[in-house]
């Protein structure tokens, strides 16, 4: 063994560079001459665009690599001098939300209603599961409370 190898390491194990890279190596660059006209050619802009949102993400990390990328994909300029991908936070938001649905302090069901439902939308939901009706066993909900976006209890 040299002087310099360290032990325990081995020249024939493979070496591991970068982490942040790992799973990667497999994404590949979307078609980029599909005509506007159909669905599939609206699908491939969205791919284009996140491509190119990709080498910007990719450049702080692989800058040499993310360099030929965006040549590859025919962008203007180095990756380097572009701004910063821009978040669209209303895109971030779900429409729906999951609730769970318990019946005297054990969950008996799920509901998914409009984000933004009112009080007496999420009740009526509620009320009209057949799970929470057969643990209701017929009986009048006394109370009924809704955390909004987390949980609804039903108090029998």
């Amino acid at each position: 063994m040299p002087a310099s190898a360290k032990p325990g390491l081995s020249f024939e194990e493979p070496l591991i560079f970068e982490r942040g890279s790992k799973g990667r190596h497999g994404a590949s660059l979307p078609d980029t001459d599909v005509p506007r006209a159909d669905p599939k050619a609206l699908l491939g802009a969205a791919f284009r665009e996140a491509g190119r949102i990709f080498v910007q993400l990719l450049a702080p990390m692989m800058p040499h690599l993310a360099e030929e990328c965006w040549e590859t994909l025919g962008q203007p300029g180095l990756v380097a001098e572009t701004p910063w991908p821009t978040v669209d936070h209303s895109l971030l938001l779900e429409n729906d939300v999951t609730l769970p649905v318990q019946v005297n302090g054990k969950k008996r069901a799920d509901v998914t209603l409009a984000r933004d439902a009112d009080q007496a939308a999420i009740e009526a939901a509620v009320l009209s599961l057949d799970a929470v009706q057969k643990a209701m066993e017929g009986k009048p909900a006394r109370k009924i409370i809704v955390v909004p976006q987390r949980i609804v209890n039903v108090v029998v």
